[in-house]
């Protein structure tokens, strides 16, 4: 099957690498606005191919770059040469395209090849915009199939709907304690997510202990509750002797769960015991004392020592910044 796709789209490509052949097809091809619109002179060829390589037996792209208004614009041509046109063409356009998008944040200027692919993308950062075309050779004509990306979904009407637009955000800060109460199992979740970054994050659990919604965390079973006390004690801060407190969210526990319940509130009693031995340190590493003899006196591991080291260094460079 490679012999008979190959020659047809080895033809379109070599000839596609003449700029001067390029512009003659894509001035009749384009749209009018991006004709107009559209600096000629800065038309350039791009390396590569997007297409995966168990499909470059069927397929082979072009991939061109240009300026419209101050802004770079990428001109994609697809071959179609496969004597059989494959329906979800429009997916297999949106996936090459989006390799595309990504080939562009990877030359932004200033990345490393480390920083490359997994990296955020920096601020303010735009896309270019990318006009699509399917040049198709193949022997079934007229094109069998829609070139719509919505007719590849089996519910074409409600891909429509929801699909492409802008995503749907549901932003915790911007929720009332009363408005998160709607979402009944996962109040609990939510809640706890919402004020994990509070200063004490004991208002927040008494307000929860004895209402309906906490009750039935604890009752749902599994490992729900004991995810989200995990998730209170390692991650928030909380007042107070954290013992009474958890001892009160495990009232309505079954015997076992309050027990798992009660070696939580331990091991936040000794992160507390812990964090004052850290304050300790960082005031003593504060006044000059060398990070060994802070070692020996707070009974920290010279490595805890460092890694407090290097955070009073971060904060003492922000703040001369």
């Amino acid at each position: 099957m490679t012999s008979i796709a190959s020659p047809h789209d080895k033809v379109f490509k070599s000839a596609m690498k003449d700029l001067t052949v390029a512009r003659s097809f894509l001035q009749t091809a384009l749209p009018a606005e991006l004709k107009q619109k559209l600096r000629w002179e800065t038309l350039t060829l791009r390396p590569g191919t997007f297409v995966s390589k168990e499909l470059q037996a069927f397929y082979t792209d072009v991939l061109y770059s240009a300026e419209i208004e101050g802004q770079e614009i990428f001109l994609y041509l697809l071959v179609e040469a496969q004597s059989k046109p494959e329906e979800l063409m429009p997916f297999r356009l949106l996936e090459y395209m989006t390799k595309i998008w990504r080939y562009y944040l990877d030359q932004l200027p200033g990345k490393s090849k480390q920083q490359k692919s997994s990296a955020r993308i920096p601020v303010g950062t735009q896309l270019p915009l990318i006009y699509p075309l399917i040049y198709y050779t193949g022997q079934r004509t007229p094109y069998p199939f829609s070139t719509r990306l919505f007719d590849c979904f089996a519910q074409p009407e409600l891909a429509e709907k929801y699909l492409l637009q802008p995503f749907a955000l549901l932003d915790l800060n911007q929720l009332s304690d009363e408005e998160i109460k709607q979402y009944q199992l996962a109040t609990c979740l939510m809640l706890f997510q919402k004020h994990i970054r509070d200063k004490d994050l004991r208002p927040t659990l008494e307000i929860v202990i004895n209402k309906k919604e906490w009750i039935k965390t604890v009752e749902h079973g599994g490992e729900y509750y004991e995810i989200l006390l995990n998730y209170v004690a390692t991650s928030g801060e909380i007042s107070g002797d954290p013992e009474e407190l958890f001892e009160k969210l495990g009232a309505s526990a079954p015997t076992a769960k309050r027990m798992h319940i009660m070696t939580i509130a331990e091991m936040l009693k000794q992160k507390g015991k812990l964090e004052g031995v850290k304050k300790v340190a960082r005031n003593l590493l504060r006044s000059g004392f060398d990070s060994k003899i802070v070692a020996k006196n707070t009974g920290l591991l010279l490595s805890e020592i460092e890694e407090i080291q290097a955070s009073l260094k971060k904060t003492k460079k922000s703040k001369s910044a």
